[in-house]
């Protein structure tokens, strides 16, 4: 062929020339040239998004990511390399309605869905491994997913409150669900001593059992879990839920995570003493960092704090589906 022939140079010019002719109708790659073409005469600069008081933040982000702050997670970062990044971007309008055909009352589809948001929406990244989104920790899942929604309606039209009137004065409140009012379960003092900082596990040492490695399960190790019980559950097969409870918290790896790897491990836990059985489910209660059922605010009336439990009146859908659309109506 002709083009064969061409050398490097007239090889780059020739593809230039296509790369002109695509044209996408992407409104982050918009903002992104709009942005790349600022940069040439000004600089990127920096700007401050709010995300911390002082703060100035690389204005590259406004290309589409933010940076999330480990520390705000529900497991404070403990778990992830220590020089982890965690950015992300507003759910765009092709995984909103994949969102809403989620079916309310399948425990798995739900999970499904709330995955693909952090799957498309989320880049988790280090200096020194390869990292997926099946990283982040179950228990940071949904802080993901309020940040997620927080950008994708960042001009408010999509609130989700819930009612609760104060026990001290009976004003009514409304509470967003929202990050800034969700309360975390933390881990104990006395199991926080043996947090490994260089494994970011915890290296547990005890008497009978020697040092058990536990820490809160991934998203990829829960979707290996996962999708065994599914199997199980699809062929009418037994499966042992005392197993499934603590094994989430000692396989840290999901890569090359399969049914088989699962089994093995069922097979071998039906070995376990009652001493080491008790001792990992107490470990493995003790450890779950995620958020507790309930947002609070401060009385608008007397400052006293209110609690209310988190209802999504309209159900999961409401994340990412607008549920009022009477400000549309005329």
């Amino acid at each position: 062929m002709a083009d064969e022939n061409l050398n490097p140079d007239e090889m780059k010019k020739i593809i230039e020339e296509q790369e002109k002719q695509v044209h996408i109708d992407d409104p982050y790659i918009a903002t992104a040239n709009q942005m790349s073409e600022s940069a040439k005469t000004q600089g990127l600069g920096k700007v401050n998004l709010g995300r911390r008081d002082g703060e100035d933040v690389n204005s590259d982000i406004l290309l589409g990511y933010h940076t999330v702050f480990t520390e705000d997670m529900p497991s404070g970062g403990l778990f992830y390399p220590v020089d982890v990044e965690i950015q992300i971007r507003p759910a765009k309008v092709a995984e909103i309605r994949h969102f809403s055909t989620l079916q309310e009352r399948d425990l798995f589809d739900i999970d499904d869905k709330l995955n693909n948001i952090i799957q498309n929406c989320t880049k988790i990244k280090t200096k020194t491994r390869v990292m997926s989104w099946k990283d982040i920790l179950e228990e940071d899942r949904i802080f993901l997913i309020l940040a997620i929604r927080a950008l994708t309606f960042s001009k408010g039209e999509n609130k989700l409150q819930v009612k609760k009137n104060c026990a001290d004065c009976n004003t009514e409140n409304e509470i967003e669900i929202a990050n800034r009012n969700l309360q975390f379960n933390t881990i104990p003092e006395d199991l926080m001593k043996y947090h490994d900082e260089f494994e970011r596990v915890l290296s547990i040492q005890t008497k009978s059992c020697g040092v058990i490695k536990m820490k809160p399960p991934t998203i990829g190790v829960m979707q290996a879990v996962t999708k065994y019980i599914r199997e199980k559950e699809r062929n009418g097969e037994n499966w042992d839920k005392s197993h499934i409870q603590i094994l989430p918290y000692i396989r840290h790896e999901w890569r090359n995570f399969t049914d088989k790897d699962i089994f093995n491990s069922e097979v071998e836990f039906q070995g376990w003493g009652d001493t080491k059985y008790t001792l990992h489910y107490r470990l493995a209660e003790q450890i779950k960092v995620g958020v507790k059922p309930d947002v609070r605010c401060s009385c608008k009336a007397c400052g006293a704090e209110v609690a209310a439990a988190i209802n999504f009146q309209g159900g999961i859908k409401d994340l990412f589906v607008v549920s009022d659309i009477s400000g549309e109506l005329l």
